[in-house]
């Protein structure tokens, strides 16, 4: 599941009772009588949840919960392929603009009410819906029409053909929620969620605990394997290893680079997986001094990527200059830009403010956050860039973020299963970062790379987008972080992404 996170100290509501489900991959699945799912998993996050409508929610710890609570469409592999979800298989038009999806038989939303086609629309219709303001609609391309032809099969029309369209149902826009549940709660649905996954939501603390039990019902024989999954907030870096160490948890969704050595290996080990995710700063060209080009270069110019891996990532993560990270296939390894206070200095000088300028930086309250952004204010600094570090609650950060009410923001993606799948790039009308960036030329490029089918002129089209982008700089791009998940040594069956807001739950178990 595609999710994006702005960093984050949550804000969250008092839920209680209320029923969801989630989805591991079929793919992966063996057939065999269910024995009864019992015993209690629990997970750390590193921040607390906010919403868990996967239409509408940002933080990839809010994607992490949904994961259990929500089947999608169809899924993603390991090795990023397209597979069987909800629906267990499609067809494609010729032409790319039909997809017929057949969906499973049988399937039912926590709710007791159906699933079937006429839910697929109602959903799929909902994050195109404006009204709804999906973050992940875009995802979608741009779709004509959504018809059910019989009770398990879906059609989809496109207006113009988008080359990762099914990447786009195996993320949010193809979990399937309960139309019954949406109607009942209305915008409070994101804290009473109903999908068909394995888990369904037992209860939520105010700011604290997300508690999921096991559906009874769920369609895949044998699974999930646990009772109850406790999804725990522990914020502070120290703290969570800690959680670790004692077993108060048995999964940590991140570990945080320099603390992985405070981790006992005798209890819990801490995988570092290369990743498709990114850090950038976001900077908003809607307002001085930013909507200098130059002093965005100087900006770009003065941040030393080798100190924020060594202080921030403790030596694990890549320096990264695009959105594409290694982990894909659209990485350009000859894509970089020099470490030069002197050139700095001089974009400075171009830009008509030799002694540099004053800018403020928001962040969420999280150590990982505050720390990167003191090492920006110090290279900043360096070359009279002088840093006003504004730390914010959730809500206030991503209503600041909504409104383009910021100079300079910090963002950590999980990354795109596809190049375009990334909010950050549909760029025009969407503005999603509210950065003023919006360049036809891009845009072009762009609305190429999703008709093309051939993948080496879409890798093409995406080394273009992103030496454009380094050019014009509304983004710095600046690390590439591994996956640093910590898990207990009693951790079976735990399966890694390489997106790191996926997080399947349903084939874990404690051994002994």
């Amino acid at each position: 599941m595609r999710s994006w996170h702005f960093g984050s100290l949550a804000l969250s509501v008092l839920l209680v009772g209320s029923a969801a489900l989630s989805a591991g991959p079929a793919w992966a699945r063996a057939s065999h009588h269910r024995a009864g799912p019992s015993g209690v998993l629990k997970v750390g996050l590193d921040v607390a949840n906010v919403t868990l409508d996967p239409a509408v929610s940002h933080a990839v710890e809010d994607g992490q919960v949904e994961d259990q609570i929500f089947n999608a469409l169809l899924t993603m592999t390991p090795q990023e392929k397209v597979a069987p979800g909800l629906a267990t298989h499609w067809t494609e038009s010729a032409n790319g603009l039909v997809y017929t999806l057949f969906l499973r038989h049988g399937v039912t939303f926590t709710d007791g009410t159906p699933f079937n086609a006429s839910a697929v629309v109602y959903n799929i219709e909902r994050v195109l819906n404006p009204a709804t303001a999906s973050p992940r609609a875009s995802l979608l391309g741009s779709v004509k029409s959504v018809t059910a032809v019989n009770p398990y099969e879906v059609r989809i029309v496109l207006n113009t053909p988008y080359g990762p369209f099914l990447e786009g149902l195996a993320q949010a826009p193809g979990d399937m929620s309960s139309p019954a549940a949406i109607q009942k709660w209305g915008s409070a649905y994101g804290q009473h969620p109903v999908g068909t996954g394995p888990y369904m939501l037992k209860s939520w603390v105010a700011g604290g605990d997300v508690t999921l039990v096991a559906n009874p019902h769920y369609w895949q024989p044998g699974l999930p394997k646990m009772g109850e999954i406790v999804f725990i907030p522990i914020v502070n870096s120290q703290s969570m290893a800690t959680a670790l160490n004692t077993g108060e948890i048995d999964i940590a969704d991140t570990v945080d680079p320099t603390v992985i050595s405070d981790v006992n290996t005798s209890v819990a080990k801490v995988p570092v997986k290369p990743s498709l995710g990114f850090f950038m700063l976001n900077l908003n060209q809607k307002q001085a001094p930013l909507n200098n080009l130059w002093a965005r270069r100087a900006i770009e110019y003065a941040i030393n990527r080798a100190v924020i891996n060594k202080v921030v990532f403790n030596g694990t993560a890549t320096p990264g200059y695009s959105e594409f990270s290694p982990a894909s296939w659209a990485y350009d390894k000859a894509l970089s830009m020099p470490f030069s206070d002197a050139m700095a200095k001089a974009a400075l000088q171009k830009a008509g403010m030799p002694h540099g300028f004053a800018i403020t930086m928001q962040i969420q309250n999280q150590p990982t956050f505050i720390t990167f952004a003191q090492v920006i204010q110090s290279e900043l600094g360096a070359v009279g860039i002088k840093v006003t570090i504004q730390t914010l609650d959730q809500a206030t950060y991503l209503t600041n973020l909504n409104s383009g009410n910021y100079q300079l923001d910090y963002v950590d993606d999980s990354g795109g299963l596809d190049p375009d799948g990334d909010y950050i790039f549909n760029v025009g009308s969407s503005d999603i970062l509210k950065n003023g960036f919006n360049d036809p030329a891009v845009t072009n490029l762009m609305n190429l790379g999703r008709t093309v089918s051939n993948p080496l002129r879409r890798r093409d089209i995406y080394e273009q987008v992103a030496k454009d982008m380094l050019e014009q700089v509304p983004y710095i791009f600046l690390e590439y972080p591994a996956i640093t998940r910590g898990l207990s040594n009693h951790v079976q069956g735990f399966v890694s992404y390489p997106n790191a807001a996926q997080f399947c739950l349903d084939t874990v178990t404690l051994g002994g």
